[in-house]
């Protein structure tokens, strides 16, 4: 299809998205054929996507698909790609730091090493996607499809993964230091060696889930379902398991030094060579010997 500067004017698009078209395209002509490569480096370019926002706004030009598509180490920071289709795309190094991203499907998209600080990745599809290394500090993922994902070191402090899906996804050894995990479900996912420093965990499916050796000190896991999960040797002084679900539990070598443990379903559960104090708060009735 073909844009031009007259289209833009008489659809009400802001002065300075009209000057961006007029100097790249020509004050002239003012013609620009709109095709998928050309949304491509169109994107790529800081000071073209500012004019793009505009236009996806306005219904000004189409959204094609860019499923494949190669932006490994582009600057797409602050770019409005809420529901684009990027599935198995390369944004591997890419920048896209406070970028909306809302609903976008990343399927299978490499993520690995990308800066997302601040993203806005509400409802998005990244079933299967490689986030390993990436930055996604204070991002907004709550509800978003991460199934299977791989997000091994990942730095999500403070991100808000409350209602997410992570089933089966690799954590391990993420930050996860004051996230939000409200309600999402980890159910059989990997989280080995992961930092879950004061993270909410409040009411989330962690059943069968692997962690092993991580750092759940001061987290906050009442109501959570814990149902056959692997806590060899995890640190979870002061945490809050309240009405925590931790049938057949193992928590062999578990720190549990100052736990709140009261209302737990501790039955079947695994404490051979946990550590507790006098400060450690067991469920009404638990009988300790029976579960070393």
């Amino acid at each position: 299809m073909i844009i031009t500067l007259n289209q833009l004017k008489q659809s009400g698009v802001c002065s300075p998205a009209l000057e961006i078209f007029a100097e790249r395209v020509g004050e002239q002509t003012g013609d620009f054929e709109w095709t998928a490569a050309a949304q491509g480096w169109v994107l790529a370019d800081p000071f073209w996507r500012q004019w793009l926002g505009e236009a996806w706004h306005y219904g000004l030009v189409p959204m094609w698909s860019m499923s494949g598509v190669d932006l490994s180490g582009a600057n797409l920071s602050e770019a409005d790609l809420s529901g684009a289709y990027l599935i198995g795309a390369n944004l591997s190094g890419t920048d896209l730091s406070g970028t909306d991203l809302s609903g976008t499907d990343l399927n299978k998209a490499d993520l690995s090493e990308a800066n997302l600080s601040k993203a806005n990745l509400f409802g998005a599809y990244l079933f299967k996607a490689n986030l390993s290394e990436a930055d996604l500090f204070e991002v907004d993922l709550s509800g978003a499809n991460l199934r299977e994902a791989d997000l091994r070191w990942a730095n999500l402090s403070e991100a808000n993964l409350s209602e997410a899906n992570l089933s089966r996804a690799n954590l391990s050894e993420a930050d996860l230091i004051g996230a939000d995990l409200s309600e999402a479900d980890l159910s059989e996912a990997d989280l080995r060696n992961a930092g879950l420093f004061r993270a909410d965990l409040r009411q989330a499916d962690l059943h069968e889930a692997d962690l092993r050796q991580a750092d759940l000190r001061e987290a906050d896991l009442r109501n959570a379902g814990l149902f056959k999960a692997n806590l060899i040797g995890a640190d979870l002084r002061e945490a809050n398991l309240c009405e925590a679900n931790l049938r057949r539990t193992n928590l062999s070598g578990a720190n549990l030094n100052k736990t709140d443990l009261s209302g737990a379903n501790l039955s079947g559960a695994n404490l051979s060579d946990a550590k507790w104090d006098k400060d450690t708060v067991w469920p009404e009735g638990f009988v300790l010997k029976e579960h070393n």
